[in-house]
């Protein structure tokens, strides 16, 4: 249970840290230069262009400086002498925009924000653009390209993030249905997934291909695998950082797709034209109905998904409002008799603020998050739990010279309720709220011309527990010059305050309770380090290395019993995952390819005292069920013209399970009817050694082939392809009660269109 409320004997560290940030801020904001900013966007959406280049140049056209734009499309140049200059901006795939600019003001920075336009003519400039993607490892950190998710062969004609996020080396998952990803190590409550800066508690769907973020509806997203920054916090395993596109400003769209397991409708336009603009999306799973007759067999899962998002933009700020509501329900074993239900509700508000004649930038978030999440027989809930959130954020980024200064507030409320059945017919409910101030800031400089650092501190204060002092670092050197290698390193300490307990011998169920630190307010606790390398070998042939080690502390899990049971009844553990990823892309031309290799070990450690009853002598460690040793993931696309092929391959070693030690019944004594001497009472299962079996090795095929075309005013884009190709017998999981093996979706042969206007 939550720890007793402790007295707030002072608010002195968190004034402290706010004083120095009022102190500080005005100093930064009077110094004295000439410096350029402002927004690149796309001139048909209104879309922030991240990592477009900027260049800045005498009327002669000597460079005199230049910076690729960030989030939101946002730009800034430094310390530049007062005149006139040429000033050119260029984005593969949009033409380039050239104009003059008069820095003749008094003013610390001059705003010029611009809109490009895309270009007809893309196929010079791809290979500019395999600088990034999926090969592009920075200490963790993988900027996701709307390409990149395009590449990943989907059963339907968008595609989605959590394809393309199980086609990477580190991220874990559980196949094709449940949508839980463990990555490197953590669990799916260990990661922070962020839309327009506010929480998603569960963004990833029932059916596996899909999230609340499909292709057609991301603007960008920074995806950490770990040694992530002091802005993020409250997390220990990774971070999953989504910005949502706008409406286009400029004219009014619509779009609809269909296939054998989705179907979507989406409508975009300007409510004041090159300003304010709605985009609205909503998506419903048909392979509920379609399965029996198409694959002559059940698959009970369904979801849903509505997406509204306002937006106003201006010369000096970008706003938006997002609305998201989804819903699951299904069955994962298409036998068995509980089903599971989850609803996410999330009201997302966020500001990008440039202060006129400053030189700051400031960001502005405030939402609402609530997840609920139920499992039972019928209209009989067994397990339910809800949580929510409210959070209001406020951060901000000044340059001081050569040094950027970020700093931030963030104030959270969190309430948390669960009704679940513990063994022998115990109920256990609860429900409580728990608020949580917290603050960070970071310093990006260069010590030397060859090394970047970006140090960092966050301070979390749940009222009820001890406050937190988290440093992080982040690098990158590049000691062989700006062509060479790069090295890149991070390391930081994390700590989360609320953890989801899920029932780990039951992979038929995803039910997940949300519950804060239960035990002498020790919070789960994590110590990242990283290194890697990369570099580009050839001419579009991109490689990256990057080494993890990560020890855990506090890390609360079920008690263990070696009866079949759900339990809220944590127990602290200890443990520790460590391995390395390796990555290749490349890209030339029409052709594609991406080849990852991940190894990776997870191990946990507990008293037996401490973790449960067991058999003849204690018990120490184990490896947990997402302990995945060995992954294999492979994408190739290739542009024929006419049409374009996309080959998806993943190959990974068996996940750990529990075997069955042996059978027995239970009768309850408590006066209810059984009498012992008749009665074989309720059959229940004796587990044998945690986790000390390995299901079989899982390997798929797919492959898509589309075609777009134009047709009048509609753009018609037609797919068709296959899940599973070669139809291997993957497994899910294995039914005890029934000695019935569950595997994973067949051979899906799929066709899908997609009309656009």
């Amino acid at each position: 249970m939550r720890p007793a409320p402790r007295r707030m004997s002072s608010f002195s560290p968190i004034l402290v840290v706010l004083a120095l940030l009022l102190v500080l801020a005005p100093a930064a904001q009077g110094q004295d230069a000439v410096g350029l900013r402002g927004f690149i966007t796309n001139a048909e959406t209104g879309s922030g262009l991240v990592d477009a280049n900027v260049v800045l140049a005498t009327l002669d056209g000597s460079l005199v400086t230049a910076a690729s734009t960030g989030q939101d499309g946002f730009y800034r140049l430094d310390d530049v002498g007062r005149g006139t200059y040429l000033f050119r901006v260029s984005f593969v795939g949009y033409e380039t925009y050239t104009d003059t600019v008069r820095l003749e003001t008094s003013a610390s920075y001059v705003t010029k924000s611009v809109q490009i336009q895309p270009s007809a003519q893309e196929l010079d400039e791809i290979t500019v653009e395999a600088e990034g993607g999926s090969a592009k490892l920075e200490a963790g950190k993988q900027r996701v390209r709307v390409a990149d998710i395009e590449r990943i062969p989907t059963p339907s004609p968008t595609g989605d993030i959590a394809s393309y996020l199980q086609s990477i080396p580190g991220v874990v998952s559980v196949g094709d249905r449940g949508g839980q990803l463990f990555v490197r190590g953590g669990t799916p409550s260990q990661n922070l997934v962020l839309m327009d800066g506010t929480l998603v508690y569960n963004p990833f769907h029932l059916i596996g291909f899909y999230s609340i973020f499909s292709e057609d509806m991301v603007s960008s997203a920074d995806f950490y695998a770990g040694g992530f920054g002091a802005e993020y916090s409250d997390r220990i395993s990774s971070v999953l950082d989504v910005t949502m596109r706008p409406g286009n400003k400029k004219k009014f769209g619509a779009a609809a797709s269909a296939s054998p397991f989705l179907v979507e409708l989406r409508a975009e336009g300007p409510l004041v034209e090159d300003s304010f603009s709605f985009l609205v999306s909503a998506r419903q799973s048909v392979v509920e109905e379609t399965a029996p007759q198409y694959l002559s067999t059940d698959v009970p899962l369904k979801f849903n998904d509505f997406y509204l998002k306002l937006h106003d933009s201006g010369e000096r700020s970008q706003c938006g409002v997002s609305l998201l509501s989804s819903y699951d329900r299904g069955r994962i074993d298409p036998r068995s008799a509980d089903t599971f239900e989850a609803e996410n509700r999330v009201l997302a508000g966020r500001c990008v603020l440039l202060v006129p004649e400053n030189s700051s930038l400031f960001e502005v978030t405030s939402g609402v998050s609530r997840y609920e999440n139920s499992t039972g027989s019928g209209a009989i809930r067994d397990r339910s739990a809800e949580i929510f959130r409210f959070h209001t954020d406020l951060s901000a980024t000044l340059p001081i010279g050569n040094t950027e200064w970020n700093w931030g507030l963030a104030a959270k409320v969190n309430q948390y309720s669960y009704d679940v059945g513990e063994s022998f017919g115990v109920f256990d409910v609860a429900e409580d709220e728990l608020f949580t101030f917290s603050g960070f800031t970071s310093l990006t400089f260069s010590p030397v011309s060859t090394i970047d650092l970006t140090p960092g501190v966050a301070i979390v204060w749940p009222t009820t527990y001890p406050m937190s002092i988290e440093p992080r670092l982040r690098g990158q050197a590049r000691f062989f010059g700006e062509d060479g290698p790069t090295i890149n390193f991070a390391t930081g300490l994390y700590q989360q305050t609320f953890e989801g307990i899920s029932d780990e011998r039951d992979a038929g169920s995803v039910f997940t309770a949300w519950v804060p630190a239960p035990i002498n307010d020790k919070r789960a606790q994590s110590i990242h380090a990283l290194l890697g390398v990369s570099d580009q070998i050839l001419p579009g042939l991109n490689v990256s290395v990057e080494g993890y080690h990560r020890w855990i502390s506090n890390l609360p899990v079920p008690k263990w019993s070696t009866l079949s049971r759900f339990t809220t009844v944590t127990t602290l553990a200890e443990g520790r995952s460590f391995g390395v990823d390796v990555r290749t892309t490349y890209e030339r031309g029409d052709f594609y390819g991406f080849l990852g290799y991940g190894f990776g070990v997870v191990e946990y450690e507990a008293q037996q005292g401490d973790f449960g009853d067991w058999f003849g002598g204690g018990f120490e460690e184990y490896n947990p069920p997402h302990d995945q040793r060995h992954r294999v993931n492979a994408t190739v696309e290739y542009d024929f013209g006419l049409a374009k092929a996309n080959i998806g391959w993943q190959f990974s070693s068996g996940l750990p399970f529990t075997e069955v030690y042996g059978f027995d019944s239970f009768i309850d004594q408590r006066g209810l009817g059984q009498d012992p001497s008749q009665d074989f009472g309720s059959p229940r299962f004796i587990f044998d050694r945690p986790y000390d079996a390995r299901l079989p090795v899982y390997h798929r095929l797919d492959v898509s082939v589309s075609r777009t075309f134009t047709l009048g005013l509609a753009d018609f884009d037609l797919q068709a392809g296959a899940i599973n190709i070669y139809d291997r017998s993957n497994i899910f999981y294995f039914d005890l009660a029934e000695l019935r093996r569950v595997n994973q979706l067949p051979v899906v042969p799929y066709v899908g269109l997609k009309v656009e206007l």
